[in-house]
């Protein structure tokens, strides 16, 4: 238990823990306890079933041993009609004459097994039924109680149940098949020697090739196959004798116990026990409901009539109230320091509280709101910063078009809003009393607070999955450039349509050819030209 403890300290701790254990009422932490039974419990019966021979002890549970215990078995061999045995405690040296006559009788019970003679007779009746005995089954429980669980009757059925008719068949049959026996022995002494012969043939072959390189030993087969083949049929034997147990047959007997000791309840004490118990848990439960109220109703006497000589308390009362509250106080405090007794009933205590309870309760609020308040503004204002930090980043999202103008517009005009309900009504809460009705409520100040954070949050999530759109100017811009690439193709077409034509001179003298191409150069150096101011243009990058 984490301490020295001397002997009489340990058991009386023992006890308080284990009672603790076994009761419902409280959680202890577990640990084992072994207790001890003093007195030698032990079973008297006659050596034969009349009862006229010597008396025969046989211990059943020893001195000093442990509870809980194990079961015991009695076992009875020599008994095949219905007999009786006693039960008491043994010889206890230890006691004196005196505490011997305090100790009372010896005997516990007397247990009377019947049936025995009937299912001795029309078990054993049957072929190969053997009796093995009777047995008594006991148990002592965690209270030191003797209980007897049973008793039955043992028998055994061999598994290959022989009749006397079997056997001398089998005699008589072996007469005439011995016989054959001795021609299957020949037999098997011819293949015997067969395969010996067998084996010294394989070992001169053996013998001569080694004459040539080297000497051979005989293999192994031929000598390890006996063995073997021996420990095969010493196996099979073995697993012929597990298979050959006997059956165990268990036959239920009559039991008729008769107590001796102290003689067990009955139903009906056991009945109004239980009502006894209930009725003292009801009176219990009723007595700390009780107790309960009035420890109660006592504190927050004591506590107000203290609170009430704070300042601190005071300035949220107005004159009237406390004038009320004190009156009742007082009449309280008086009424328990004079009138209450084991008597009271629980409905007074609680009628008591109830009137101090609705005296208290513009008070609490009050309390409560001027406690809220400052944290409620704390969080508005925090909001509204992170607010103005939303709205500046949105504003510089427009570009983008994450945003629709009419979504800016009422977020800034729902903090322009807030911004102002909050200095209004801190205004006016600063020129009011700690009596007075709140200009700010805290119940308002919230409803604010999430309607601005409710709108900030879609707006964000909104953004987070939201698609920045391609401005006109650039699909414009890239519409341009694929063009001006396709005009240098096109004007490479209309020159190899000019060759094809025939040879025609120009008004100068010159051929037709080479006047189209002297232009169709001129063309292609101005494009590329253009190209070329198109490409470096500071607006397209």
């Amino acid at each position: 238990m984490g301490k020295f403890l001397n002997t009489d300290e340990a058991i009386a701790m023992g006890a308080v823990y284990q009672a603790a254990h076994l009761s419902k009422g409280f959680k202890v932490k577990r640990f084992g306890v072994r207790d001890l039974q003093i007195s030698p419990i032990q079973a008297a019966h006659s050596k034969d079933e009349t009862g006229s021979g010597r008396l025969i002890h046989r211990p059943i549970y020893p001195m000093k041993s442990f509870v809980p215990a194990s079961k015991k078995v009695l076992s009875f061999t020599s008994f095949t009609e219905d007999f009786s045995v006693n039960v008491n405690y043994g010889e206890m040296r230890e006691l004196s004459t005196d505490q011997l006559m305090e100790f009372g009788s010896l005997n516990i019970s007397e247990i009377k097994i019947g049936g025995v003679t009937d299912v001795y007779l029309r078990e054993t009746a049957k072929e190969g039924i053997i009796f093995k005995g009777i047995k008594i089954h006991f148990d002592l429980d965690n209270s030191g109680i003797l209980h007897v669980d049973g008793a039955e009757m043992l028998l055994e059925q061999p598994s290959k149940a022989e009749s006397t008719l079997a056997s001398l068949a089998e005699k008589i049959t072996g007469l005439f098949s011995s016989n054959n026996k001795v021609d299957e022995t020949q037999e098997k002494n011819e293949e015997s020697l067969k395969s010996e012969e067998i084996s010294d043939k394989s070992y001169s072959s053996t013998n001569t090739a080694g004459n040539q390189t080297k000497v051979e030993k005989p293999t192994g087969d031929n000598v390890t196959s006996r063995p073997a083949e021996a420990n095969k049929t010493a196996t099979n034997a073995a697993e012929k004798k597990q298979e050959e147990k006997p059956l165990q047959i268990k036959i239920s007997l009559k039991l008729m116990e008769n107590i001796l000791d102290v003689p067990p309840i009955s139903d009906s004490e056991i009945t109004s026990a239980k009502n006894r118990i209930a009725e003292f848990e009801r009176k219990e439960r009723e007595k700390a409901i009780r107790e309960e109220a009035h420890h109660n109703l006592e504190s927050l006497a004591v506590d107000l009539s203290d609170k009430l000589a704070r300042d601190e308390f005071r300035r949220f009362l107005t004159a009237d109230e406390h004038i009320a509250l004190q009156k009742e106080i007082s009449q309280v405090k008086s009424w328990l320091e004079d009138d209450v007794d084991m008597n009271t009933p629980t409905a007074e205590f609680i009628q008591n509280r109830k009137t101090i309870d609705d005296l208290l309760q513009p008070i609490k609020i009050r309390m409560a709101e001027d406690q809220e308040r400052p944290s409620v503004v704390a969080e508005l204002i925090s909001m509204f910063n992170h607010t103005e930090i939303f709205l500046h980043l949105a504003q510089n999202l427009t570009e983008a078009e994450v945003f629709t103008e009419v979504e800016i517009n009422t977020l800034t005009k729902l903090l322009d809003e807030t911004k102002d309900w909050l200095t209004t009504k801190m205004e006016l809460q600063n020129t009011l009393k700690p009596t007075d009705q709140p200009a700010l409520p805290v119940s308002e100040g919230k409803e604010k607070l999430m309607s601005l954070d409710r709108e900030v949050k879609y707006l964000l999530s909104k953004m987070k999955f939201a698609k920045p759109k391609v401005r006109k100017e650039e699909k414009t811009k890239e519409t341009i450039a694929e063009n001006n690439e396709t005009l240098p193709e096109t004007i490479k077409e209309v020159r190899t349509d000019s060759d094809e034509k025939s040879d025609e001179t120009s008004k100068d003298g010159q051929p037709l050819n080479d006047a189209n191409n002297v232009r169709g150069d001129e063309e292609l150096k101005n494009d590329e030209q253009k190209d070329d101011k198109r490409q470096h243009d500071g607006s397209e990058l």
